[in-house]
């Protein structure tokens, strides 16, 4: 399978050079609308088998169930969570890193009280009892859709008729009883409280499975011959999208576990739930099983193709954490090695899927389940861009639900250049988002998550009008809901109005030249404000050769206005006058006094000329508006072509409650793409731009962006400038920040602040960042190879530019050293 991932219909060129770009792309916003499951995380003691097994036979009888997660929740953290030492992490951490990476739409505590630290929404905290419904209940409308429903309608479309072929639906009851959770955890399980014998069943009444008792020679054939069992049918009607790496899945692994220990269960559901081939490999069994599992390592070989898949599958046999470390050399040799070089990959650790990672390209990610999705364009009106949303519904299900009974996940995408509207949010799965498109009721549950916007439709409200927001409008009703008041800044107004005029970021282009801005703040102090129309022209196009986003540009957007220069008769001088204003009588603009327009001597005493428009007339460099455009447009859409995923706001003054004030030449919510198009967090991040200047950024400057990031923990500071080099002053006062930030914030998996750098090198250029520096030689030739520019991460580019304008170590070296060396208010804390 190829890697995913949007090129578009101008491919990889330097887009920004071709005539009929705007024509192409232009201002076209659409909405991907996804119907999936609820998604429930159910929050268990991973040493209490009730809980587990609860939670295991529960998802049973959930359409998409497999794929919740189960989060273990303790009060302190067992000495088994990590048996070789290397992560120190709280349970608070554990169950957040859990919770952040699934996103779950609603939390089922396994007893009452377990979800009370977690700052998550109270009405979307669950007991057990909540999700199903019982017979002699049926008015009751809880979140979720049962498999009843899949039940009733597979039988009433297929399974009711004579079958020419048997089908491979089992049921699948342990010989032995101590071995009944596992068999759920693997194959599904039926809860037998009363009330809810119906589901068992009504599997049985629809598909007349072939009963399976369980033990190791069994399990052996299920795997070999394969079987469709109750988790198989719960998942008949979703496309399961398994994102691993470049977009093409995981490798497989063979789990080996002790199938009585709950906390083994519940590591082998979690990996399942994210991974697209786990097979369990129970210890008591492994005897009967090891010549299935060897064939199955060496039947997963698969060499690179280059092409489809660069990388090499290798099957890997990974130990549960209840496995003693000194018994698993002998298990693996004498049960799953096979004479294959190559082929024999063990792993003694439970992969850290709380944590996260630092590249998210090769992080796991629960896989996208689709039941339905349509894609819907924006119309427009005098409002802005409209959404006409008609939400999806399982075509299974005939009868009324309640909200919460599914779920329609909204992403919105520009595939333009325009930048003018926002299309991506803050991710906060834990809390409802700000009403960003003046939603029909407030009330209703919309979530901003790494998938997109999620709702929770029903029959009865399944169409609904958003009304897309500016940029702008959007980062304010944020910081509103943060409680902080934010205005924009008049130096603000002027970099929003530099894009405007240009017809968006990518219409920044036209200024993104060292030679152009120089030229046009010359213009703006001279005291017309105008250079001949061959002046002008010919300067812009040494600046910018003959691409049309150079001196046409400006003309055709507005940036600049032609008029004429006439010669007063009065005082000699030459005023400049727009075309809309000339007629037989002309006044000067020196001395004021009306004069007859020289017809007879034109030649002689006019001359065409332009003149700077709108923000372009404003001195020194526009109020900095050139390079907070340049930068936003660097920021938003220099690492490929394809869908924006920015939204931005230039200059904006924030007063939060306590009364402190704090500017930001720009803030933006930046969503980057992977290899495998999977959603990855929103960053926040804040600016600080300047212009030219030996010193440009001052201790104030640095100040004011750590106060903040302490404000804003994990948020992104930017230092930008059109200066191609910073001071060695300006270089220490930002380095500190920078090391500052690199610590991780304590109670989160993010670093503090990274803190990137971007100079006239990145600001003027006319393609692609990783281009640009490859064309510039020295380190940052030597820097643009890494795998990042497709996917635009910005902790990467922190990470980069850092080592380039401050002469800081990768990331990763400084780290290294930092546990070799911790430094010493560390070694004092015992850090």
């Amino acid at each position: 399978m190829a890697a995913k991932g949007w090129v578009g219909p101008i491919g990889r060129s330097r887009i920004l050079a071709i005539d009929s770009l705007y024509e192409v792309v232009m201002a076209r916003i659409e909405a991907e609308v996804r119907l999936r499951p609820v998604r429930f995380a159910f929050l268990v003691r991973p040493d209490d088998m009730a809980q587990v097994s609860r939670a295991i036979r529960i998802n049973t009888c959930l359409w998409g169930g497999r794929h919740n997660p189960l989060v273990p929740v303790f009060d302190e953290t067992p000495e088994w969570w990590d048996r070789h030492g290397v992560f120190s992490d709280s349970p608070q951490r554990i169950v957040d890193g859990y919770l952040d990476l699934f996103e779950p739409d609603f939390i089922v505590e396994g007893e009452p009280g377990l979800a009370a630290n977690l700052d998550f929404d109270p009405h979307r905290v669950l007991a057990p009892d909540a999700v199903l419904v019982r017979e002699g209940d049926a008015s009751r409308i809880g979140p979720g859709l049962s498999v009843f429903d899949i039940y009733r309608d597979l039988h009433r479309r297929v399974f009711q008729f004579a079958r020419r072929r048997e089908h491979h639906i089992v049921v699948v009851e342990p010989k032995d009883p101590q071995f009944a959770d596992f068999c759920a955890a693997v194959f599904g399980g039926f809860p037998d409280e009363d009330g809810l014998g119906y589901f068992a069943r009504g599997f049985n009444d629809a598909f007349e499975p072939r009963k399976v008792a369980l033990d190791g020679n069994s399990l052996a054939e299920l795997y070999h011959d394969g079987c469709e069992s109750a988790f198989d049918i719960a998942n008949a009607t979703l496309k399961v999208e398994a994102r691993g790496r470049m977009g093409i899945g995981y490798d497989p692994v063979v789990f080996v576990m002790n199938p009585v220990e709950a906390r083994d269960l519940l590591d082998f559901w979690n990996l399942r739930a994210l991974r697209d081939a786990v097979v369990a490999a129970p210890l008591p069994w492994l005897a009967e099983m090891s010549a299935n599992f060897r064939q199955f390592i060496l039947d997963s070989l698969l060499e690179a193709d280059g092409a489809s898949d660069p990388l090499p599958h290798r099957a890997t046999v990974m130990f549960s954490r209840s496995v003693d470390s000194g018994r698993i050399d002998d298990l693996h040799r004498e049960h799953f090695r096979v004479e294959r070089d190559g082929a024999n990959l063990v792993q003694d650790w439970y992969p850290p899927i709380w944590r996260g990672a630092s590249d998210f390209v090769a992080s796991d990610r629960p896989p996208r389940l689709t039941a339905k999705r349509v894609n819907v364009e924006c119309s427009s009106s005098d409002d802005g861009p409209q959404l006409q949303l008609e939400f999806l519904q399982p075509d299974f299900v005939g009868e009324h639900r309640g909200d919460g009974s599914w779920a329609n996940v909204v992403q919105i995408r520009e595939w333009g250049f325009d930048n003018l509207f926002a299309t991506t949010f803050p991710c906060d799965h834990r809390r409802p988002m700000p009403p960003y498109f003046h939603m029909p009721s407030l009330s209703r549950r919309y979530l901003s998550t790494t998938e997109g916007i999620v709702t929770f439709p029903n029959v009865f409200r399944s169409r609904e009008q958003w009304s897309i927001p500016d940029c702008t409008t959007a980062i304010l009703e944020w910081f509103k809901s943060k409680g902080v008041r934010a205005e924009r800044s008049d130096a603000g107004r002027a970099a929003t109005q530099i894009v405007k005029t240009l017809g968006g970021l990518m219409g920044v282009a036209a200024v993104s030249s060292e030679k152009v801005v120089e030229f046009l703040n010359n213009m703006s102090r001279r005291p017309s404000r105008s250079a001949h129309h061959h002046e002008f022209k010919n300067r812009m196009q040494k600046a910018r050769g003959n691409d049309r986003l150079g001196f046409e540009w400006l003309v055709d957007h507005g940036a600049v206005e032609l008029g004429l220069e006439v010669k007063c008769p009065h005082c000699s001088s030459r005023g400049w006058h727009p075309l809309n204003r000339l007629s037989n009588q002309v006044e000067c603009t020196l001395c004021l006094r009306p004069f007859k327009f020289p017809a007879a001597d034109i030649e002689k005493s006019t001359d065409w000329a332009f003149r700077l428009a709108g923000p372009f007339v404003l001195p020194n460099y526009a109020n900095g508006g050139y390079a907070t455009a340049l930068a936003i447009r660097c920021l938003a859409g220099m690492f490929d072509v394809g869908d924006r995923r920015t939204t931005w706001s230039a200059g904006l003054d924030l007063h939060f409650p306590d009364e402190q004030h704090l500017e930001a030449d720009f803030t933006l919510w930046h969503q980057a793409t992977s290899y495998s198009n999977r959603s990855v967090p929103v960053e926040l991040m804040f600016g600080e731009a300047k212009s030219f200047g030996r010193e440009s950024f001052l201790d104030e400057d640095v100040d004011r962006m750590r106060r903040l990031a302490e404000r804003f923990p994990g948020a992104v500071m930017v230092f930008a400038t059109m200066k191609n080099e910073l001071s060695s002053d300006e270089v220490v006062r930002i380095a500190t920040l920078a090391e500052w930030g690199r610590e991780r914030i304590a109670v989160g998996k993010a670093t503090r602040a990274p803190v990137i750098v971007l100079t006239g090198v990145e600001l003027f250029m006319g393609g692609l960042l990783h281009e640009g520096w490859l064309a510039k030689g020295g380190l940052h030739a030597k820097l643009s190879n890494s795998g990042f520019w497709r996917t635009g991460d910005m902790r990467r580019l922190a990470d980069l530019t850092q080592q380039i304008y401050l002469g800081l170590p990768s990331y990763g070296k400084w780290s290294r050293e930092r546990i070799d060396n911790p430094p010493a208010a560390a070694r004092d804390a015992g850090d």
